[in-house]
């Protein structure tokens, strides 16, 4: 893949010049096929597990090990059949380093040749958003946030709820987490969208939160912001609920309401102006969709070269409807965040039409001091999960 090299004016770096130079690395997730082939790319991990094709791939760094969580997977001979176990599946690597050369996967959770769900118990269709860790008095714990969907259809996420789990190292399986508590759903789900319905991340262990930056169940809404005080977050026994940023230094008190999450402000505002919980895009057609989507599945960290939060999510539309992998900044993580800058333009390498989503990293993927930034994004066709580089340089104007 040819490189990408992209110039932005970020005026709250001090008028700083930011460079952001992308490159495909190697397929990590998925058997090599023709297209692979006919755009050059090198296929790592060959048919582990059986995996034809899969997508997603959020990870965390937990026990000294890389874990990635899989969406919808096609085994060899069995198909994709989401109603099968084939979706929330874990694979791990012991590589911490050597990532130009790609990822090698090791194995998988529950199983060393087919893996199995990873989760119990398993709603019918779970999606995953987000994998983190929470490192807190020496002891490490891994969790994840997923979706319990209902259907998908076109650039649209229709579910029922979603939910966090915690790894459990014996019988090494994932389980909801204070389902009564860390739930997110909304009046008329899952014929509508709600807030939170996809996730990710930021454990500060200064100020002594975790953060979620949530978005709702589709694609097409913005981004809002939760925090949870880490010591009542890994008590078992807490039921204190989250709370909300409501802007632009005021927290709502810690609250199940959802009619206070929809009053929360949007760090992000969706790109349509008449967003509604209540609005279907699946009813749009599928050109009136594509200038309306904002954040599809994303992930956020800290890069500690540019000083600043990136919340990174990509587009699944074609390049001419600004499709590709794009990305925003925030000195702090309440903001103020960014325009949308563009990583990596979707492109029709081996004569494909690339339509990346899925776009995730993690702090243990960020080199040179987060200069050199590793991340993975899947793409329909071909169906797997790519790894890719991205080069940020900072300079300043003349």
């Amino acid at each position: 893949m040819a490189l990408t090299t992209a110039w932005f004016l970020s005026p709250d770096l001090g008028h700083a010049q930011e460079e952001v130079t992308t490159r495909r690395i190697a397929k990590i997730f998925g058997q090599a096929h023709e297209w692979d082939r006919r755009a050059g790319i090198r296929v790592v991990n060959n048919g582990p597990g059986r995996i034809v094709g899969t997508d997603l791939g959020a990870m965390t760094l937990y026990h000294g090990k890389l874990w990635f969580n899989l969406g919808d997977t096609h085994i060899e001979g069995e198909g994709l059949d989401p109603g099968k176990e084939m979706n929330f599946l874990v694979a791990w690597c012991s590589q911490t380093s050597g990532f130009a050369d790609g990822i090698r996967i090791d194995g998988f959770l529950n199983s060393p040749d087919r893996p199995r769900t990873a989760l119990a118990p398993r709603p019918a269709y779970p999606i995953p958003n987000a994998m983190f860790t929470v490192r807190e008095h020496g002891q490490e714990r891994m969790l994840a946030h997923y979706m319990a969907v209902a259907e998908v259809e076109g650039h649209d996420h229709h579910i029922f709820a979603s939910h966090i789990a915690r790894y459990e190292d014996e019988p090494k399986i994932f389980r909801p987490y204070k389902p009564d508590v860390y739930r997110w759903t909304g009046a008329g789900a899952p014929e509508v969208h709600f807030h939170f319905g996809m996730a990710s991340f930021w454990v500060d262990g200064r100020d002594g939160f975790v953060y979620m930056l949530g978005s709702p169940s589709g694609r097409f809404g913005g981004v809002k912001l939760a925090r949870i005080p880490l010591a009542s977050f890994v008590a078992p026994e807490d039921s204190r609920p989250w709370e909300y940023f409501m802007g632009p230094s005021s927290w709502s008190p810690p609250t199940l309401d959802e009619r206070i999450i929809n009053r929360a402000v949007w760090l992000i505002p969706p790109k349509d102006q008449k967003w509604s919980l209540a609005k279907n895009y699946d009813r749009l057609p599928r050109d009136a969709q594509e200038p309306l989507i904002t954040i599809a599945e994303f992930c956020l960290v800290y890069n500690p070269y540019l000083e600043r939060f990136l919340l990174i999510t990509g587009r699944p539309v074609p390049a001419t409807a600004g499709g590709g992998v794009w990305y925003y900044t925030a000195p702090k993580i309440t903001g103020p965040w960014s325009q949308e800058k563009l990583l990596m333009p979707n492109s029709t390498d081996g004569e494909l039409n690339w339509t990346f989503y899925g776009t995730y990293t993690t702090d243990a993927l960020l080199h040179d001091g987060g200069r050199v930034m590793y991340f993975v994004a899947t793409t329909w066709e071909p169906y797997g999960v790519y790894l890719y580089e991205a080069t940020f340089l900072r300079g300043r104007t003349p």
